[in-house]
């Protein structure tokens, strides 16, 4: 805590002429930095040094983040806030976007080790986020805007996946891609007035099928001689994983198989390839219903 804040109080005084008074000081009261500690066996040599100390920066992140979330759920307090990262998965690669100081030293006997180009500390002001922000054209923006009613919420879900991973968020990301591919395809039932074919609804709750099968193949199939399998058996597989992974998270709170034992940069790289299939599949069901709307137009 720097000097400033650390010698700050605040007196709370009584407003009845009793003189009673209160004085709380910050530094009692706020706590603004995690120091973590990392007992660690490694060769450094110049040709390494970079990336052990990016590969081990994230590690001591990774275990402060694991404190403050479970203090935040245990408080029930969003204010509690973790220590944020960003993933960029165009440079395949990780950034922390708070100031923050690694130094390095032999544990045998307290020496410093000369892995930042000399020195065996560095200090960081902390990355600086400065993404896409997109761009579209007027013509479409006008026409979503036009019904005046809120955008789809599967597409707006998927923005908020998309997110999420991009913020090392993965069980929310998924959760919300498993979400959005089934809003689009109960929207895509609804808006074709089929909510009450017995044969859809048979589809929808056949045993022993899986969720993408059922609501990707099935249904589709019934509708419109479809099947998103047929059509793109890449993501059709992606999409299939995506939501074996969400019944993992919904009846265990984890990622189920391997996954929880990959490197983080391979579950980042993993948790986008099913964002990548489930904006397939949704656009797809999307393309279903615009045909289909076409079609009754002509008619």
């Amino acid at each position: 805590m720097d000097r400033s804040l650390s010698e700050t109080s605040v007196t709370l005084t009584s407003l009845d002429g009793s003189g009673a008074s209160l004085v709380r000081h910050v530094r009692d009261l706020a706590l603004d930095r995690i120091n973590v500690q990392l007992d660690i066996d490694v060769d450094i040599n110049p040709d390494n040094a970079e990336s052990l100390s990016q590969f081990w920066l994230q590690r001591a992140v990774q275990v402060a983040n694991f404190y403050l979330e479970h203090y935040r759920t245990v408080a029930r307090s969003p204010f509690v806030r973790k220590i944020s990262r960003r993933w960029h998965p165009i440079e395949k690669r990780f950034a922390v976007n708070v100031p923050h100081t690694a130094t390095w030293f032999d544990l045998e006997n307290g020496s410093p080790l000369k892995v930042f180009n000399g020195f065996n500390a560095v200090l960081s002001s902390g990355a600086i986020s400065s993404p896409e922000t997109g761009f579209v054209a007027v013509a479409a923006l006008r026409d979503s805007m036009a019904g005046g009613v809120e955008p789809p919420l599967s597409v707006a879900l998927l923005v908020d996946a998309e997110a999420a991973v991009h913020v090392l968020s993965l069980r929310e990301a998924t959760l919300y891609m498993a979400t959005a591919a089934e809003v689009a395809v109960k929207r895509y039932v609804s808006d074709r007035g089929e909510d009450s074919n017995p044969d859809v609804r048979s589809a929808l709750k056949r045993a022993g099928e899986s969720f993408a099968k059922r609501h990707l193949d099935l249904v589709p199939e019934i509708l419109d001689g479809n099947t998103f399998s047929g059509e793109n058996p890449a993501m059709f597989s992606l999409v299939e994983q995506m939501y074996r992974q969400r019944n993992d998270l919904m009846h265990g709170g984890a990622f189920g198989g391997d996954i929880e034992s990959m490197s983080e940069a391979d579950r980042q790289e993993l948790v986008w390839s099913w964002l990548v299939a489930t904006w397939s599949a949704v656009d797809w069901i999307a393309s279903l219903l615009d045909s289909g709307e076409s079609s009754s137009d002509d008619n």
